[in-house]
């Protein structure tokens, strides 16, 4: 949730408002909602359901939810290429890009990062630092 007169951002929320944002991320084979057919009406329908249902959840936890949100954003995400179905291991593309000199990958899905996300992602930028320093 984004509070009301945040710096830089949300301006249609008034004071004691807020902003709720909800996502829903899973693999393209697994979700519950067909990615690729979101435009037709039985596919927005049960995404709507879905969003229904974690504001019941939410509602649940936090009982005067409703009474303080101003706006609701839903967002809806396959998880990245990098995270489909044979990109495992050497699969994964690796953090320097072989055909452009000086660009790299910096995330949880590359080759070299390991871990649970945050903490991958941030090993994969410190493995970065380390061979752009030793190139010098």
């Amino acid at each position: 949730m984004t509070p009301a007169g945040f710096p830089g951002g949300y301006p249609y929320a008034p004071p004691g408002k807020y902003v709720l944002g909800t996502w829903c991320m899973g693999n393209y084979d697994d979700c519950p909602v067909n990615f690729f057919e979101l435009n037709k009406a039985q596919s927005r329908h049960q995404l709507e359901k879905l969003f229904e249902s974690f504001d019941q959840d939410l509602v649940q936890i936090f009982p005067d939810l409703e009474g303080h949100v101003q706006w609701k954003e839903r967002y809806i995400a396959p998880f990245s290429l990098a995270c489909m179905p044979g990109l495992v291991g050497k699969g994964r593309p690796t953090m320097q890009i072989p055909t452009v000199a000086n660009l790299y990958l910096v995330s949880d899905n590359i080759r070299e990062a390991r871990g649970i996300p945050s903490q991958s992602a941030a090993r994969a930028a410190l493995t970065c630092v380390d061979r752009i320093l030793s190139k010098q």
